[in-house]
């Protein structure tokens, strides 16, 4: 498929949905591996909040007069304020290797002409755009207020439709996309420039895209309530029983539905953001090949096979 390519609304869903078809075993499959280790450590790392949670839960269920004391003890130890320290880097450090998988792996499929690159090939571009990584995400979170105070009025704004409500979402999500894109573009791009550059991108075909990710952002938006809302059920009625069985005490069955339902949930969650961003990427590289009037080998060879 080729990424610059002219598309409208309707083509940047269906492209999406066709790029899938044809990478999405690969796309996965190097995602999960690149990030499910990454995704079980951040499990790990979050089980003794779990544990905690779950102590402070028993104690309230019994009327337990000690819960005050026992919050008090945990915001006064060392060891919870380094743990919290750990808990940030590992969300920080996941986070960022998950939201810059999608560019490199776009960037290496535009390079290669094709998906005929490994596992090995994304590490080593996500290690390269590491300290590019680090300086997106100081420069985002300067941006951060201002732009989220900028977004949230226009949300207000437009509040009459849900389709209203999200366009000023799905433009501040591909402003934060699209930035990041083009920063990885070429390693001489600068992070204010490429910031520029994507505000240029969005306003090229503004409703078409703009639409498209609001569309996406509620279907997948739905899927995540509906997985989200069968587990919580699961969850409430499991709970229920087994804490009347039990005297009113978490049990190890309980604790086992509550770690398996919230990595359920999480897996959901990567797999459908990362569908989100695929559908900006191929959104982004569209734009810009229509910006900068990109003509490649695969647009004359589409025009013969009639793609």
């Amino acid at each position: 498929m080729n990424l610059y390519k002219t598309r409208d609304f309707s083509v940047f869903f269906s492209d999406t949905i066709e790029f899938f078809k044809k990478h999405g075993a690969h796309f996965l499959k190097n995602y999960i591996l690149i990030n499910g280790v990454l995704l079980l450590i951040s499990i790990l790392a979050f089980i003794p909040v779990l544990n905690l949670f779950i102590d402070f839960n028993s104690f309230e269920i019994r009327g337990d007069g000690n819960i005050q004391n026992l919050f008090l003890d945990s915001l006064n130890s060392g060891i919870f304020w380094g743990y919290v320290s750990l808990l940030l880097f590992v969300g920080f450090f996941t986070n960022s290797v998950s939201y810059s998988f999608t560019p490199i792996y776009l960037k290496l499929y535009q390079e290669k002409n094709g998906a005929d690159f490994n596992s090995s090939d994304i590490i080593n571009s996500l290690k390269a755009h590491f300290p590019k990584t680090i300086k997106y995400v100081i420069g985002i979170t300067i941006l951060s207020i201002p732009l989220s105070i900028f977004f949230l009025v226009a949300t207000i704004l437009v509040a009459c439709t849900i389709v209203g409500v999200l366009i000023p979402i799905a433009v501040f999500m591909m402003l934060i996309m699209f930035t990041m894109f083009e920063y990885y573009h070429k390693p001489e791009n600068r992070f204010f420039s490429s910031f520029s550059y994507a505000w240029e991108l969005i306003k090229i075909k503004f409703w078409h895209s703009a639409g498209c990710v609001a569309l996406l952002m509620l279907i997948v938006g739905i899927i995540q309530q509906i997985f989200s809302t069968v587990f919580e059920l699961i969850l409430n009625i499991n709970s229920g029983e087994l804490l009347i069985q039990s005297n009113l005490e978490f049990t190890s069955t309980m604790i086992a539905s509550i770690i398996i339902s919230m990595i359920f949930s999480i897996i959901v969650s990567f797999i459908t953001n990362s569908i989100m961003m695929l559908n900006q990427g191929i959104i982004f590289y569209s734009l810009k090949g229509e910006k900068n009037g990109i003509q490649t080998h695969s647009s004359i060879d589409e025009i013969g096979t009639g793609e």
